[in-house]
């Protein structure tokens, strides 16, 4: 989600000539997390989450009162309907927030996917493949949190998607001393391979 806000420059000296749009800013960093909790839950049917990743406005300059603001949040939910509600409800408040304050704004979205949905069959092909090649199977008890842009072929043709564990105490990806372990290439390759010897079936 990418939201830009549009006032009004002016000089710092003098704000209330301009229409800065900090305000507006500072309610929707602090409301839009918000709509997945503090009671919102009941909105939805499953886990839903928005992290805020990105903040700008306006210029590093100490004479300026700024004019525009942009703001970028990821979206995230286990069921497609949620994700809808999710939307619907931060428009609404990025629409509310800005009409009020006398400010212009504009909504985007980009790198949107669906939810990523096993199916029954691949699903026993990856439990198969595991047994074959004495892979040690964990069924996680939670989904995934992150997307996949591959769940659009999920919604062609039948997916699964399975990870292959680096540890428990390995650094998390996108941590700073995360560092792509090698040793497990050869059991991605195993399983692979078993998995697309039953395609070929």
């Amino acid at each position: 989600m990418i939201i830009k806000l549009k006032g009004r420059t002016s000089h710092a000296s003098e704000p209330e000539k301009g229409q800065s749009p900090a305000s507006v800013m500072a309610q929707l960093m602090s409301g839009l997390p918000g709509l997945t909790r503090n009671g919102n839950t009941a909105k939805f049917t499953d886990f839903v989450m928005l992290t805020l990743i990105h903040a700008n406005m306006g210029k590093p300059s100490f004479g300026t009162s700024p004019g525009e603001a942009v703001l970028m949040a990821t979206l995230r939910a286990y069921l497609n309907e949620d994700m809808e509600t999710l939307c619907t409800l931060a428009d609404d408040m990025v629409m509310k927030a800005s009409q009020s304050a006398g400010l212009d704004f504009e909504i985007t979205y980009t790198e949107e996917f669906p939810a990523t949905i096993n199916h029954d069959e691949p699903v026993k092909w990856v439990k198969e493949a595991a047994n074959e090649t004495g892979t040690a199977l964990l069924s996680a008890v939670l989904p995934f949190r992150w997307s996949e842009d591959f769940a659009h072929f999920g919604l062609q043709s039948k997916a699964v998607l399975f990870g292959i564990g680096a540890g428990e105490n390995h650094p998390p990806l996108h941590h700073p001393d995360y560092d792509f372990p090698d040793h497990i290439i050869p059991v991605a390759l195993k399983m692979w391979g078993a998995v697309y010897r039953k395609l070929l079936k």
